[in-house]
């Protein structure tokens, strides 16, 4: 069976870390400080923190908003369930919407926008926010860009900007996330407990530099993938546009069949598929298609397949014929 994910580490990756420890200081320290800096930068926004943990991140963002307890959040209904939790966890509401289907992205309206302190995006696989969309929105924009990281117009939405750094995120610092924003207003700088150390900043600050090599390597293959689809029934998830270039970080199919048929096929010539949006928010609502419409067709029969640096060209033949003749 060919490996779902790969980290995309390579040797070369790991001379970063070898300093570190050769310099006898891998806690929070100069690397930690640097991968921040350049990654805001990489985000283009001023300012930037890198934090042990997404939690950590999240926090972060939250406590420098300043937001009342109870405020309502807005949120996709494609948000990881474990997000909207700890929304809650940390004292407010959550306000779940639709999506909209040509980006993925929550469809914001008046009527919710009026009725919420902010709104906390997550793009979904490769998908970036509309600009347009949120330019007067009026209350503060989360956007956490993890899987969208370096696609044109991803940095355009968002008073903070939040980026995963785990093992197997498109930037990969072997765990914990950034905040990055323009405001010389924030919560207190993190202490020692919370800063991402150096020994993960370096193999994050080494992973930000390839960022677009592997990105590169990736378009090659979602577009073999997107080929394949096209002689198909099912559909590419949340876009829309044939022109369209991100940065690949996924490749979603939302089929027009029994999602446990695709898988079965897939499995019989050694393809794993898996349904990606399982532990959405959502999952589980029984009326899911009268309250999201367009996000419950995804939640229910959205399959992902392999797409990373290190997939064989053989292998990526393989995923693209299965592709091709989806059931």
């Amino acid at each position: 069976m060919i490996d779902f994910i790969k980290p995309t580490l390579r040797r070369k990756d790991m001379v970063g870390v070898l300093e570190t420890m050769a310099d006898e200081k891998i806690g929070p320290g100069t690397r930690a400080k640097a991968f921040a800096a350049a990654a805001a930068a990489f985000c283009n926004r001023k300012n930037g923190f890198v934090f042990r943990t997404y939690r950590d991140a999240v926090r972060f963002v939250f406590e420098s908003l300043e937001l009342p307890k109870g405020s309502a959040v807005l949120i996709s209904a494609l948000t990881p369930a474990v997000t909207a939790d700890f929304i809650k966890e940390l004292g407010y509401e959550v306000l779940i919407a639709d999506i909209n289907e040509e980006n993925g992205i929550l469809e914001p309206t008046a009527e919710l926008l009026f009725k919420s302190a902010c709104a906390f995006l997550v793009c979904p696989g490769p998908n970036v926010p509309n600009p347009e969309d949120w330019k007067d929105a009026g209350i503060p924009v989360i956007s956490d860009i993890t899987q969208a990281v370096g696609a044109p117009g991803v940095n355009d939405v968002g008073d903070f900007i939040i980026c995963g750094f785990e093992e197997n995120d498109p930037i990969s610092a072997g765990g914990g996330a950034g905040v990055f924003f323009d405001s010389e207003k924030s919560a207190p700088a993190p202490d020692s407990l919370t800063v991402l150390p150096d020994l993960n900043a370096a193999l994050g600050s080494v992973q930000l530099a390839c960022c677009e090599e592997y990105a590169a390597r990736r378009k090659e293959i979602f577009n073999l993938y997107r080929s394949s689809l096209m002689r198909t029934k099912h559909k590419l998830f949340g876009i829309k546009n044939p022109e369209w270039v991100g940065n690949a970080s996924s490749f979603i199919v939302v089929m027009d069949s029994q999602v446990s048929e695709a898988v079965d096929f897939a499995a019989r010539n050694e393809v794993p598929a898996i349904n990606v949006f399982s532990k959405a928010v959502i999952a589980g609502d029984e009326d899911m298609f009268e309250k999201y419409p367009s996000a419950a067709p995804a939640v229910l029969r959205g399959i992902a397949f392999p797409l990373y640096y290190f997939l064989k060209k053989k292998e990526v033949e393989t995923i693209a014929k299965v592709i091709a003749n989806l059931p």
